[in-house]
């Protein structure tokens, strides 16, 4: 067993409380690992959060103030980054009462250049010059 830790340079867990250690790090890993592979970035976001607060449990269990600190920061992070989506997409959401298009030009507003009589003869097309 000592050959095949050094060959691989893992030493692993003599107690029950050392693989539960383990274990706990692994699936804050999943968890990181896996939220990569959403397209959608609030789901991305989500479970890369929830990897977060596993690993920095994960950190303060093993007495690693940089595994806490990191992944604390990166929780934060996500927190500021989802807030502001939030409020981009609050922003962008048209109300019942504020029925305009995204460029600011309402429905109502919109008229339309009908080519006159006189321009429809000069051969233009209706466009003016």
């Amino acid at each position: 067993m000592l050959l095949y830790q050094l060959a691989i340079g893992f030493n692993f867990p003599d107690t029950v409380e050392g693989w539960i250690f383990e274990i706990i790090g692994m699936v804050a890993s999943v968890l990181v690992f896996v939220s990569f592979f959403w397209s959608n970035e609030k789901l991305t976001r989500i479970v890369n959060m929830t990897g977060c607060v596993v690993f920095v449990v994960y950190g303060f269990l093993i007495g690693s103030l940089s595994v806490c600190a990191i992944n604390g920061a990166c929780f934060i992070l996500h927190i500021v980054k989802l807030v502001q989506m939030y409020k981009r997409n609050k922003q962008n959401k048209p109300t019942e009462n504020n029925a305009e298009n995204t460029d600011g030009v309402s429905a109502d507003n919109v008229t339309e250049d009908k080519p006159t009589e006189q321009s429809a003869q000069s051969g233009d097309g209706g466009k003016r010059q």
